[in-house]
């Protein structure tokens, strides 16, 4: 492989991955998507995140957990979104349960109360169907579950009036 400026060398692929890794979690599809674009063959890349694997800077259940963490708690995603992003990211469905079974059930509850609340606050709608089908959409978009999110209006006292 001719050497270009921007490409990398496996060598130099690892220690710049493994530098980062060791702050941060990533995808091994990450590394790859990178490898590729920064000059690396399929097979050279694909060697490189399995050192990093077996080396134990790329960890796929540990990344999931992160991930999965960091979406709930920070963004307020909901497990249905999480889940979809896991998958995007190539982690497998096991591990994407796993971590979002770590998550307390409570959590949800209260993510998706708060959200709820804060959104109706500023939600404009001509009657209260309206409005109910508006925080449903909201909250879908969200990540949340139709039977827990209508559970939730319902709990809010945000019944349909019509």
């Amino acid at each position: 492989m001719a050497k270009t400026q921007n490409s990398l060398t496996p060598e130099t692929a690892y220690q710049k991955a493994a530098a980062r890794c060791a702050t941060t979690e990533y995808a091994p599809n990450y590394w790859m998507d990178k490898f590729t674009a920064g000059g690396l063959g399929r097979e050279e890349a694909e060697s490189v995140v399995t050192r990093l694997k077996n080396e134990g800077f790329i960890d796929e259940a540990r990344f999931a957990k992160a991930f999965a963490h960091d979406k709930s708690a920070y963004n307020h995603w909901g497990p249905l979104k999480i889940k979809q992003a896991l998958a995007a990211k190539g982690i497998d469905a096991t591990l994407a349960e796993e971590a979002l079974s770590i998550l307390p059930k409570e959590d949800w509850n209260d993510t998706l109360e708060h959200l709820l609340r804060q959104k109706a606050r500023t939600l404009k709608a001509g009657s209260a169907y309206e409005r109910r089908i508006k925080l449903a959409r909201f909250a879908a978009g969200r990540g949340f579950a139709p039977g827990e999110i209508f559970h939730t209006l319902d709990k809010l006292g945000l019944q349909d009036e019509e």
